[in-house]
């Protein structure tokens, strides 16, 4: 009785041994790949810059027609535009303000003096 235990014992430990010696592993991705999430990152980032160039464009149109904004250049950005009324700026009592525009992003605002010419 002892001997039949032990060989069916023996038996089960070889089969799950074998079994699992010849098991295949397989590896199902879940969630998105690296160059999937780059597309998507990407795909954001242009619409994000699609809108804001959008806003800028409307903000330009609507300085144009009312003739009201002051449009000058940031001196190191030369894509910020200042946005404040046309006719504000007083030098070394009042500065330009603008969305600081860095390679046709926007990074923040920026307010800045026109630079001084050296003596």
């Amino acid at each position: 009785m002892t001997a039949l235990i032990l060989a069916i014992v023996l038996a089960f430990a070889a089969g799950w041994t074998i079994g699992h010696r010849t098991a295949r592993i397989r590896i199902i991705p879940v969630g998105a790949l690296a160059t999937e999430d780059e597309e998507a990152l990407l795909a954001a980032d242009r619409a994000r810059f699609e809108e804001i160039a959008e806003h800028l464009r409307t903000d330009a149109q609507r300085d144009s027609d009312a003739g009201s904004s002051c449009g000058v250049p940031h001196h190191l950005y030369p894509e910020t535009l200042c946005t404040e009324p046309t006719g504000h700026y007083v030098r070394d009592r009042d500065s330009h303000a603008g969305p600081l525009i860095i390679s046709g992003r926007e990074c923040g605002g920026a307010a800045w003096d026109e630079p001084k010419d050296p003596e």
